[in-house]
C-alpha cells in the first residue's frame, strides 16, 4: 500500500471542524445582521414592485445564495468523479 492510500482518522476530521466552526460564525453573523435590518423596504421585480420588510428579503436572499452553492458545488464534485 502507498503513502497516498494512507489515511489517518484525523486527516476528515479537523477540516470538518474547521469547516463547522466558520459555517457557525458566519450563520451567527448572518443572523445578527438580519435581526438589526427589519424596516420595510421596496423591492423592484422585472414585472412587479413589492414593499415587504428587510428581513424577508435578506433571508430568502441567504437561502437562494446558500441553494445555488450547494448546487454548484454538487455539479462541481460530480464532474470531477466522471
Amino acid at each position: 500500500m502507498s503513502q497516498k492510500d494512507e489515511r489517518r482518522p484525523s486527516d476528515g476530521d479537523s477540516g470538518s471542524k474547521v469547516r463547522l466552526v466558520v459555517g457557525s460564525i458566519l450563520g451567527i453573523v448572518l443572523v445578527a445582521f438580519v435581526l438589526a435590518n427589519t424596516t420595510s423596504v421596496s423591492v423592484n421585480f422585472i414585472v412587479a414592485k413589492v414593499e415587504m420588510p428587510l428581513i424577508i428579503v435578506l433571508v430568502v436572499t441567504a437561502v437562494v445564495g446558500a441553494a445555488i452553492g450547494g448546487l454548484t458545488m454538487r455539479h462541481l464534485r460530480r464532474s470531477r468523479t466522471e
